[in-house]
């Protein structure tokens, strides 16, 4: 009831700085034990966003976890990366490493769907990305984005790089295909814990 009474005072406070929040974009999180009581006080407030038992920000969803299967002590973080890490290991499974003909296009593209990690939590995925697209452009520096590059005409340790590389990437693909990410959430009587919270520029150019 206390965080939706303040949630209603931010947002007023917000659309008073001309940074207005779009309905599409927000929803209220909550359990089922205490949906009744979050639709009687969204009434209340004026808040007018449906009420979820989990949200899509960015790319991941966010919900409740529960500890023994009882009371929700935990924010949980599921980076829903199945899709983006099967089209990947589509090209990282291809044997033999070496005699594929990728363009920069297709390095670059697989790039993308490693480093997407809008929680920060996958520096591994990151890092390969990272390593495919700086050997791709340091050995073919000339080749155009479509032009397919011969990785046997990169230098010796070039190539093991490479393949190392790919053969990691495969690794940690299989493994992070589905994940979820805990964080504690303040009980009673507990300390208190610090959340930071960045958001970009308003819809007026605004920034906070």
């Amino acid at each position: 009831m206390i965080v939706l009474h303040l949630m209603a005072i931010l947002l007023q406070v917000l659309a008073f700085l001309a940074f207005n929040c779009q309905p599409k974009k927000c929803a209220i999180l909550t359990t089922e034990d205490n949906r009744q009581e979050a639709e009687k006080a969204c009434k209340q407030f004026g808040l007018l966003f449906p009420i979820v038992d989990a949200v899509g920000v960015l790319g991941v969803a966010f919900s409740y976890a529960a500890v023994d299967g009882t009371t929700p002590v935990c924010l949980s973080m599921n980076c829903d990366a199945r899709a983006r890490m099967a089209k990947a290991m589509d090209f990282l499974n291809k044997d033999p490493v070496l005699a594929q003909r990728p363009s920069k296009v297709d390095i670059f593209a697989i790039g993308g769907m490693l480093s997407f990690d809008q929680g920060r939590v996958h520096g591994e995925r990151r890092l390969i990305s990272d390593l495919l697209k700086v050997i791709i452009a340091r050995n073919f520096p000339t080749s155009s984005w479509n032009q397919p590059c011969d990785l046997t005409s990169m230098a010796p340790t070039e190539q093991q790089a490479f393949e190392a590389v790919v053969l990691w990437a495969r690794e940690v693909c299989a493994a992070s295909s589905s994940c979820s990410h805990l964080s504690p959430l303040r009980a009673k009587g507990q300390a208190e814990i610090t959340i930071i919270v960045e958001t970009d520029a308003s819809l007026y150019s605004g920034a906070t």
